[in-house]
């Protein structure tokens, strides 16, 4: 990537959470609970993930492996170095090999990297839209992450935001009342 598209690119940190969204969401079958960056003085952005839910059999631990792994593959995505990106995904390889580990496969982690990698790249597009959504919003909860992700244009999120953030938004006048 150039200097110039990683400039128009969100922050590193809403990469690295909106990977692991879209992992989620088109591996596990489920977008997750919340998604959430922050800034710290200290710390730069940290970011989280809640799942929505964990993996109940090999297949499920397998997307759950490359989930957790997707932020890391975002990361190298777009340039960070090895040493650096790993550093700041240290608590998602630990997942993944604890998932591995269980499996017998704790040797594996590079093939479901690059795995992760050729998710990441696949899914970039979305991931990027994600990505800015969270940078600009700092929380997105299952339903925006949901909604990006199967493709709503900025205007249909930005309406959906209203509707779920306001009381009574979007609620049509005079339907269920007894003044008809």
């Amino acid at each position: 990537m150039t200097t110039e598209s990683l400039q128009a690119l969100p922050s590193v940190t809403a990469l690295h959470e909106a990977a692991h969204c879209a992992a989620h969401k088109f591996l596990l079958g489920s977008a997750p609970w919340t998604a959430t960056i922050r800034r710290d003085a200290d710390a730069g952005a940290l970011g989280h993930v809640q799942p929505s839910d964990g993996w109940h059999d090999e297949q499920t631990a397998r997307a759950a492996v490359c989930a957790a792994l997707a932020g890391l593959g975002a990361e190298l995505h777009v340039g960070v170095p090895r040493h650096e990106a790993e550093a700041s995904a240290d608590g998602d390889l630990e997942s993944a090999r604890e998932i591995l580990n269980h499996l017998g496969e704790g040797g594996r982690v590079e093939e479901y990297v690059a795995g992760a990698r050729a998710f990441v790249a696949e899914h970039w597009g979305l991931i990027v839209l994600l990505a800015s959504d969270l940078d600009e919003y700092g929380t997105l909860d299952c339903e925006e992450i949901d909604m990006r992700l199967d493709g709503c244009d900025d205007t249909s999120m930005a309406r959906m935001r209203t509707m779920l953030r306001t009381p009574g938004a979007g609620a049509d006048e005079g339907v269920g009342s007894d003044s008809e």
